[in-house]
């Protein structure tokens, strides 16, 4: 089985994000305005600064450089997390059931008309997401969620 370009990347880059003091929140590739873009996405428990970004730039891109882990031509976005979330992974939505943030829910089909549901996540599993409401407890099909994202 071919490995994602993400997979490939990760093991290259966290030891380094982390022993300069940041946490690696997502890495994704694909293409956008017509090129290929890796996206690198850092957090940190103090506020970034543009400089922090940089220094961290350079040191990925010749990580990046002397591996060539990526077939062809691509642009690296090195980017904080920021207040906004997607929840992608486990340990994104272990986090916002952590943190106790608020979260946005979207369906690709709506439940009794309903689409969108915010909250906070109760529990989740490899099938469900339990989110807590101001009307009440629903669990859904992770399936079933378009989109969940977390506010910090």
């Amino acid at each position: 089985m071919k490995q994602s370009v993400a997979a490939k990347v990760k093991p290259l880059l966290e030891g380094t994000i982390l022993e300069k003091g940041f946490t690696l929140w997502d890495i994704t590739f694909g293409k956008e305005g017509g090129e290929m873009l890796l996206t690198v996405t850092v957090d940190k428990d103090e506020e970034i600064s543009l400089n922090m970004l940089s220094e961290l730039n350079a040191v990925i891109n010749d990580i990046l450089d002397e591996n060539d882990p990526i077939d062809g031509a691509y642009s690296l976005m090195l980017e904080s997390a920021g207040a906004e979330r997607p929840l992608r992974t486990d340990a994104h939505i272990n986090y916002a059931i952590e943190k106790k943030a608020h979260v946005e829910l979207k369906l690709y089909k709506a439940i009794d008309g309903v689409k969108e549901f915010g909250g906070t996540i109760q529990s989740a599993d490899g099938e469900s997401v339990t989110l807590k409401t101001e009307k009440g407890v629903y669990t859904f099909d992770r399936k079933a969620i378009s989109k969940l994202c977390a506010y910090v």
